[in-house]
């Protein structure tokens, strides 16, 4: 009788436990389940909430990483979970610049930040010296050196040279492969690569005033106070169109604009705008002629106009009115930045729909230029100065002792700076990892 008593006892105690246990477990699995979700408890405000990922990485890794003044490691490539909310974070690391932000982190969302960080001192790499500047185009820069045309693509680790007969050249042009040289009666054509030479006469235009004249590595692009556009080549110029406004080379693609409002891409014949009068937004005209119109810029399908002192953007067949008194516009994959003449820096990546403020400079730079899509270059008489345009924050990168002309970046780590009678390059921060490259690359 009493094992029978015991035996009930024992079978009743598993199903309570059995019992006690299905709840504790679906409990546990539902706290599982939220928190691979991102749902944390903050046991002091005593609230449920949807946390967020953190990615801290920086150029070079190994900088110490400060949150709210609190040290929490070094960047790498990891991440951290954070309560949603506002993060004061600092990067520091020896021999670079302290780079610091307010960060916004929304609830359930993943926020990367993975700055370069400067040097304190710029690390020398070659110093070049030469007689007199010429001219440059894009990587490409040409210079004189012991009375002989010398040119190099930067950094110039390899230069050569270009012996000419005479040198009482008037002035002188550049594209991508090619240089001219105008000594007054002709242009003198000498490709870079092979240094062959092709001379391009323009005698017949000595009657008719020349209202601009493109180079580039197809040859030479005349339009002529009647409208008329030609192509010089080295016997007779050759009539290309009649009827045009405008004539601009971007990146080495030529285009013209004629008078119905056809912009023309000479190379593939294709007609990229076809109006006579456009409606820009946001502008207090009820249309824009096209014949008022200048060419300013084309980058990624984007067409730069200005109108007196208006300038505007021609995208998706739509206008649109950016701003006024603008003279300094660059652009870089998609991204586009200018500089107004009350010194206010608006940028514009390719996911915004509008220009967005940066900052206000009162000591206004003599040009901008854009070191990577997240950096912009600005350049004063005698200094330099990067600005991250995320955190809005400036960087000092260099002062020197002679007027700078010409800026450039000449990889992804360094700058070439061309002064009076030298060119310095630069290298301002350290090498980029192959997974930082990758990155880089689902990022843009």
């Amino acid at each position: 009788m009493d094992h029978e008593k015991r035996k009930k006892k024992k079978v009743l105690r598993k199903y309570i436990l059995t019992g006690a246990l299905i709840p504790i477990a679906a409990l546990i699995g539902l706290v599982i389940i939220f928190f691979a979700l991102g749902y944390r408890y903050d046991f002091k405000d005593k609230k449920l909430y949807l946390s967020s990922v953190l990615y801290l990485n920086s150029q070079p890794q190994g900088a110490k990483i400060y949150i709210n003044d609190k040290s929490i490691g070094t960047t790498k490539l990891t991440n951290f979970q954070v309560k949603p909310g506002v993060y004061s974070i600092k990067l520091e690391k020896d021999g670079f610049k302290t780079w610091q932000a307010q960060t916004n982190v929304p609830p359930y969302s993943v926020v990367e930040i993975m700055p370069y960080l400067f040097y304190q001192t710029p690390e020398e790499l070659n110093n070049i010296d030469f007689s007199n500047f010429i001219v440059s185009f894009s990587q490409k820069i040409f210079f004189t050196k012991n009375k002989t045309i010398t040119y190099c693509d930067l950094p110039c680790d390899k230069i050569r040279s270009i012996d000419l007969d005479s040198y009482s050249i008037k002035n002188a042009h550049a594209s991508q492969n090619k240089l001219f040289l105008d000594y007054g009666k002709y242009y003198l054509a000498i490709d870079s690569n092979d240094q062959s030479q092709q001379k391009y006469s323009y005698l017949n235009f000595k009657k008719i005033q020349i209202k601009k004249t493109i180079f580039n590595d197809r040859g030479i692009y005349v339009l002529d106070s009647n409208n008329d556009l030609y192509a010089l080549n080295s016997e007779q110029p050759t009539k290309i169109a009649s009827s045009v406004l405008d004539i601009d080379d971007f990146n080495n693609y030529f285009l013209y604009l004629t008078q119905n409002g056809q912009l023309i891409n000479y190379d593939t014949n294709e007609k990229i705008l076809i109006k006579d009068k456009i409606i820009a937004n946001n502008y207090s005209a009820d249309s824009l002629n096209i014949a008022d119109l200048k060419l300013i810029n084309y980058d990624n399908g984007t067409i730069y106009l200005k109108l007196n002192n208006d300038l505007f953007e021609f995208r998706n067949k739509q206008a649109f009115y950016i701003g006024k008194n603008i003279d300094k516009l660059i652009t870089l994959d998609g991204y586009s930045a200018f500089l107004n003449s009350q010194g206010e820096l608006y940028l514009k990546t390719p996911n915004d729909n509008n220009y967005q403020f940066v900052n206000r400079y009162f000591d206004e730079p003599k040009n901008i230029f854009f070191f990577s899509p997240e950096y912009i270059g600005l350049i004063y008489n005698k200094q330099l100065k990067i600005i991250e345009t995320t955190t809005k924050q400036e960087f000092l990168i260099s002062n020197f002792n002679q007027p700078i002309i010409l800026i450039t970046p000449n990889n992804e780590t360094g700058l070439s700076v061309i002064l009076n009678r030298k060119i310095v390059n630069y290298k301002i921060t350290e090498g980029i990892s192959f997974w930082q490259k990758i990155l880089n690359v689902f990022r843009k």
